[in-house]
């Protein structure tokens, strides 16, 4: 799988959490090249609506940046929607 293939996949785990027009928006960048943005754009927009990520969610975060030569880190901040016992 490609990169934006990973995006794609991760992003359909948030259908039924995420507003549908707010995903389609951050990936919508992949249609234009651009893999960080959308990841980048996801990841804040999962946080800016208070959407409950699992644990393993986020480490999938983390995988997809650092296949894109981006920091683990760079991620972070979405470890803070992560809840109680590590459910999404």
């Amino acid at each position: 799988m490609d990169i934006a293939s990973d995006i794609r996949t991760l992003g359909s785990r948030f259908v039924g959490r995420l507003d549908a027009t707010i995903l389609a928006d951050a990936l919508e960048y992949l249609d234009h090249n651009e893999s960080g943005l959308a990841l980048e754009v996801l990841a804040e927009k999962l946080c800016d609506e208070g959407v409950t990520v699992a644990s393993a969610e986020c480490d999938r975060f983390e995988e997809i940046a650092v296949g894109m030569g981006l920091p683990k880190e760079r991620f972070q901040f979405l470890r803070k929607q992560v809840a109680e016992g590590g459910s999404g």
